[in-house]
């Protein structure tokens, strides 16, 4: 983003906010989530790439994830009206600044080395069709055990016997 708006507008450096985006990464206990920017150094100009936790959950806790969405919703709010707007504000004089690069045509290459040529495709391993030994495979049953009604979301437990 700091390329794009520094392109747009040279004559001006961009914020740390219309450049800073948010991340989530998960895993099967918690969720974290993440502010990237971008920071020169005031004495050196040498430029940094910073990333700060904003918030974690405990995916089991509907309290920690309801609080996760909220700033999440948040967020988009925000990506979606004004610094939507202030992309596509951009986009024109971005193009207007940027060099126009020639097509650079050059002709195919491809190997025909006798292993290239050797390759083999098997059939994914199933069972027969006409195979009469063959069972059907078992369905397990599901048995509603719990909903929880959480924002928008409705958290289902469904208990397989």
């Amino acid at each position: 983003m700091h390329h794009f708006y520094s392109r747009a507008y040279p004559d001006h450096e961009p914020s740390q906010l219309e450049t800073c985006h948010v991340s989530l990464t998960t895993e099967m206990i918690t969720s974290y989530l993440w502010l990237h920017w971008r920071e020169v150094d005031p004495i050196d100009g040498e430029v940094y790439f910073q990333v700060e936790p904003i918030d974690s959950a405990h995916l089991h806790k509907l309290r920690d994830v309801a609080e996760t969405r909220k700033i999440l919703h948040n967020y988009i709010d925000y990506a979606m009206g004004e610094r939507l707007t202030s992309i596509k504000a951009a986009l024109s004089p971005f193009w207007q600044n940027h060099p126009a690069r020639p097509a650079r045509r050059r002709q195919s290459q491809s190997s025909t080395t006798t292993s290239s040529l050797n390759l083999q495709f098997d059939m994914p391993m199933t069972p027969s069709s006409s195979s009469r030994s063959a069972s059907p495979t078992k369905k397990l049953k599901r048995a509603l055990t719990d909903s929880v009604y959480l924002g928008d979301v409705l958290i289902v437990a469904i208990l397989y016997a």
